[in-house]
């Protein structure tokens, strides 16, 4: 495709990361979407032909981007495995009652909304949010602290402020299910 002086146009790099995604098997449903998250770190990738390890441009895109389908694909393991718990969970609840068992949940009408939750993290200053949002896309503190440039244990406190607001909010573990 190219030699290390040359430069990768935005037209190679997207379909890179198409072709990319295809390998690691992404559907054509969830393609556009991954790749509109890839792409995202590819551009804000910055190729340095001057590095000594000697690989081109294509051989280090491809693992940036390699990098990030996977952690997409983690997250959609992760999500798959939690809506088959529910799923799972709610027909053994449901079991033998054909319009599901007759059961007071009182549990329900003290969690909080989503609505609710957002205002909570609205008040939040941006580091915080930041770090939310992080943390509802499946990454880790570690993972967290490189991609904002912090500490491991400035995000690990943040995290447990995080958790105190919204506990402090009524935000229950029952709620995050």
């Amino acid at each position: 495709m190219t030699n290390n002086a040359e430069r990768l146009t935005l037209k190679e790099k997207l379909d890179l990361v198409k072709s990319r995604a295809r390998i690691m098997g992404f559907r054509r449903h969830d393609l556009e979407d991954a790749v509109q998250e890839v792409m995202l770190s590819v551009l804000e990738f910055v190729y340095d032909p001057e590095q000594p390890n000697g690989g081109t441009e294509t051989t280090a895109l491809i693992t940036v981007i390699d990098r990030k389908l996977v952690s997409l694909k983690r997250v959609e393991r992760r999500h798959s495995k939690i809506a088959q718990w529910a799923t799972d969970e709610l027909a053994a609840k449901c079991q033998g009652f054909e319009d599901g068992p007759f059961v007071e949940d009182d549990s329900a009408l003290n969690r909080l909304t989503s609505e609710e939750v957002a205002s909570i993290i609205a008040t939040m200053d941006d580091d915080m949010q930041q770090v939310c949002r992080l943390l509802m896309d499946g990454q880790t503190e570690n993972a967290i602290a490189e991609q904002l440039g912090m500490g491991w244990q400035r995000v690990a406190r943040l995290v447990t402020l995080i958790r105190e607001r919204l506990e402090a909010a009524g935000f229950t573990a029952a709620d995050a299910e």
